[in-house]
């Protein structure tokens, strides 16, 4: 039991730097793709519509690769179970790694395509731009396309990341 409760908390404090790591890379990724908003100024500055759409990022990013943080806990599972490391041990955790690194990539990718497309559907509005203004209800209603896409294509991510991993 103390073995499973030791498991248990290594597993914890594990995703929660993976978890750190992940919204950190997309924060980082995202602010260089969008290169009108320097988010940590708007940020610093008090910023309410940059705070909801950084906030809709994170929530986009952690839905698409929590299957992938998964993945990496059930590969490190495995190696507490043998007692000892292997090479096919070696071989599940880096596996693992590979997706979570694949899975944020995807879910930067696909909030991006999503802002991308609906900035060119949407011709009236300049849609960064609104955001960088203050504009929280175009910051709303971009945090929620954001959100909607991100629980959408997560069985697709998770599904890609099956059959590559």
């Amino acid at each position: 039991m103390l073995v499973n409760v030791m498991l248990g908390l290594i597993q914890l404090l594990l995703a929660i730097v993976l978890a750190v790591v992940a919204l950190y890379t997309g924060f980082f990724t995202f602010n260089r793709i969008v290169k009108d908003i320097d988010a940590p100024a708007e940020l610093a500055r008090g910023n309410n519509a940059i705070g909801l759409f950084v906030a809709s990022i994170f929530i986009g990013i952690s839905v698409t690769v929590v299957s992938c943080i998964q993945g990496v806990l059930v590969g490190l599972s495995r190696i507490f179970a043998d007692g000892f490391l292997n090479v096919n041990d070696t071989l599940d955790v880096v596996s693992s790694c590979a997706e979570l690194i694949f899975g944020i990539l995807l879910a930067v990718g696909s909030i991006y395509l999503a802002i991308y497309v609906f900035s060119r559907l949407n011709n009236q509005t300049d849609m960064i731009r609104a955001i960088k203004n203050g504009n929280v209800a175009i910051a709303c209603m971009a945090g929620g396309m954001i959100i909607a896409v991100s629980v959408i294509i997560h069985i697709g991510v998770l599904g890609i990341v099956t059959a590559l991993f």
